[in-house]
């Protein structure tokens, strides 16, 4: 499954904005553009299905603190958009009926979802909201499947023939939502309730379980050497924190859950330190985790207040990227504190991981040379509007020079040809004067 393509309007600088979504996808924008309101606005999103909508909206600091800023209603309603692609065959290894007796022919086709929703200020002063809509379309290549649609309380679904028969590939497969019964109970459910999120209750085991958890398991890293430092806290389950906050608790996990990405994770680190043993995971004095890295021919480990910057955070990235519990990473300048070579090492590592999607933003003409143009988006401001494009769309002979060689990627934002990437005032006419 991937996420093909993320929309969001009214919330914070982004009044209307669309970006497509690559394997890898890279960010870039001068300052105040709105980078980081986009960023905080997919992890909003994920935490919609990670918690609840109440929740995640608190967590943001409140509806009022996620509404567009600019001149617009009071009551100005905040949408999100998500468009996803699924194999078939992912929802039968979840549903377990892959090529068995339940389905009468093996069915290998791609899903399309678009799933959208909108979530309005009940009063001017926003302390409270409440979902307005909902959308939920459901195709194969041929045509619509199913179709949910929710104002205020009322729900409607639409399904196509193809699906509604149990005995059929498509009703097994598509289980639950092929089941009556089954949308009468979720009706029923969901009609009293002003902030549940429907599409939450199209689990069961299904197709609406998979697109949850991948939306749910998105996390967003803005890493701090600081925070990845700390001492950690095991736990069942432990996972990474925003600034890298538990680091040693989620290394001890994948150490003993993953041991095929933990040692992916220490083959990736020994590319930076060579003579890198392994790293281990101590408990300290007040029975916390720490991070130790041992070296070969050293009597004694180092431990992490003793490493780089540098290295600290690339662990954290590494973490980050091998486990297997995270469908979609973004990452806010992944250039902090790294060696050119090592950021260059950590973008081939980004793109082995074809299972997974990546999402960078960076200033960095590194990063921004090591990318095609084609999987960069630009993302600029205009009016207090955050605008996102890809550079075909603002210069489209671009690419061309671009694949000639007359111009390297960071030389289609840095010469100026694109003005929409430069900060202010600072065009090539003015630096004349």
């Amino acid at each position: 499954m991937r996420i093909t393509e993320v929309r969001f309007r009214g919330l914070k600088s982004l009044l209307d904005v669309t970006c497509t979504l690559d394997q890898l996808t890279v960010i870039t924008g001068p300052n105040g553009a709105g980078k980081s309101n986009f960023v905080d606005a997919i992890n909003l999103l994920s935490e919609c299905f990670e918690f609840d909508l109440e929740i995640a909206v608190a967590r943001a600091g409140g509806y009022a603190n996620i509404a567009y800023r600019g001149k617009v209603s009071d009551t100005q309603p905040v949408t999100f958009f998500v468009a996803l692609e699924i194999d078939s065959r992912e929802i039968l290894d979840i549903r377990h009926i892959g090529n068995r007796r339940d389905l009468t022919k093996p069915i290998s086709t791609t899903f399309y979802i678009t799933y959208e929703f909108t979530i309005n200020a009940e009063s001017a002063d926003a302390s409270d909201f409440s979902i307005s809509s909902e959308h939920l379309r459901l195709r194969d290549k041929e045509a619509q499947l199913l179709r949910f649609d929710r104002a205020g309380d009322l729900l409607t679904f639409r399904r196509s023939k193809r699906m509604t028969n149990r005995g059929s590939n498509y009703g097994n497969l598509l289980y639950p939502l092929s089941d009556s019964a089954f949308l009468r109970f979720v009706k029923n459910r969901v009609s009293p309730t002003r902030l549940t999120l429907s599409v939450l209750q199209f689990g069961g085991g299904g197709l609406f379980e998979l697109v949850s958890r991948q939306l749910s398991d998105a996390r967003v890293f803005q890493l701090s050497p600081h925070q990845c430092r700390l001492p950690g806290v095991s736990t069942p389950n432990a996972r990474l924190d925003r600034h890298g906050q538990n680091l040693p608790a989620v290394a001890d996990y994948l150490r003993r859950q993953q041991p095929s990405s933990w040692e992916l994770i220490e083959h990736a680190m020994r590319a930076i330190i060579p003579q890198l043993e392994s790293i281990e995971t101590t408990f300290t004095n007040d029975r916390q985790l720490a991070l130790q890295f041992r070296e070969q021919d050293l009597p004694r480990p180092w431990n992490s207040n003793e490493m780089s910057d540098g290295t600290i955070q690339m662990l954290a990235l590494f973490i980050a990227l091998f486990d297997q519990r995270l469908p979609m990473l973004v990452v806010e300048e992944p250039e902090n504190a790294l060696h050119p070579w090592i950021l260059r090492h950590f973008l081939e590592m980004c793109r082995e991981q074809s299972y997974k999607q990546i999402v960078l933003t960076t200033h960095s003409p590194i990063l921004l040379d090591a990318m095609s143009p084609e999987n960069i988006r630009l993302l600029w401001s205009t009016a207090g509007q955050s605008r996102m494009a890809h550079v075909s769309d603002l210069k489209p002979s671009i690419i061309e020079m671009w694949k000639s060689g007359d111009l390297r990627t960071f030389e289609i934002y840095d010469s100026g040809i694109i003005p929409e990437y430069l900060p202010g005032s600072f065009t090539p006419e003015d630096e004349e004067r």
